[in-house]
């Protein structure tokens, strides 16, 4: 693997696609339980959810040379974000947390939302300054992700004026394909169009109006099959995160599917292991669901 200096700090550069998921607490299972269980299937990047944060040092003995990030808070889920003076405590917290456990974790990046106008109760430049200010105290490189509630300019604007304060720490767009397509726009155009800035994706399916991150083909319209292909063809080698959430365990096998689908377009080696692995281990996996969980 080759490395690229950040700071005080090495940024791998892939050689291939790195593709993951999401870590949040589903049913009895912690956050380290699921990522001991999805590590046997394979799957070598996580991207945390700031909930997981408290199962950190559990976290820690499980993940082994797996890589992570972080995707910090967001108003819409957790009432506030890094833009947010009022929650300045937190922040700081979370920041402490993140620069401790960045080697031991292996972390590779953040995950910001940019101020939404729609959710903010004060002046919109200058909630656009704390963010920076807030981002550049985290020792690893930060990808500003798209969101609904700002427009295509609007999200430029950001952007470049991120690149300003943040200079280098900022890495590039996290481009949420869903986000894209609820916003009633094309989300392999817009893929195309801010490839060269992407090193970062999020990727699942969802309604033409709402973003409820299933597995592929369970009723959403994402273009799903479209946009890998146009992920392929970029050259990318970033990270991926499958943004699936299982509501119920009957969603496990399409979540598994998902990630296989994907594998399947953009490191088809991975892929072939993966499925051995994933043949070999659903008879454990429909055991432990049997004994120890409730439907």
């Amino acid at each position: 693997m080759h490395y690229t200096e950040y700071g005080k700090m090495e940024v791998p550069v892939n050689s291939v696609p790195r593709v993951g998921v999401t870590i949040a607490a589903f049913k009895s299972l912690s956050a380290a339980t699921l990522i001991s269980r999805l590590r046997l299937m394979g799957v070598n990047f996580f991207e945390l959810n700031i909930s997981t944060l408290k199962d950190i040092k559990s976290i820690h003995l499980v993940i082994k040379r797996a890589h992570t990030a972080i995707h910090l808070p967001i108003m819409s889920e957790n009432g506030w974000d890094f833009s947010c003076p009022a929650y300045e405590q937190d922040i700081r917290e979370i920041i402490k947390t993140i620069n401790a456990y960045r080697c031991k974790l292996h972390i590779q990046h953040c995950i910001a939302h940019p101020p939404e106008p729609h959710l903010l109760d004060r002046n919109l430049e200058s909630s656009e300054d704390y963010l920076f200010c807030t981002l550049s105290q985290l020792n690893v490189p930060v990808y500003l992700e798209n969101v609904p509630g700002i427009k295509q300019d609007e999200y430029d604007h950001i952007y470049n004026r991120a690149k300003d304060k943040l200079g280098d720490q900022l890495a590039g767009m996290c481009y949420d394909g869903p986000h894209f397509l609820i916003s009633g726009q094309n989300p392999v155009e817009q893929f195309q169009q801010y490839q060269d800035k992407i090193g970062a994706i999020h990727i699942s399916d969802c309604y033409p109006e709402e973003d409820v991150h299933l597995p592929f083909d369970r009723g959403g319209v994402m273009p799903y099959k479209e946009l890998l292909k146009s992920i392929k063809s970029s050259g990318f080698k970033g990270y991926l995160t499958l943004e699936i959430q299982p509501v119920t365990l009957q969603d496990v096998p399409a979540f598994f599917k998902s990630y296989l689908t994907t594998l399947r377009s953009l490191h088809y080696q991975k892929y072939l292991c993966s499925t051995l692995r994933y043949q070999l281990m659903r008879p454990l996996w429909h055991y432990y669901q049997k004994h120890h969980m409730k439907k």
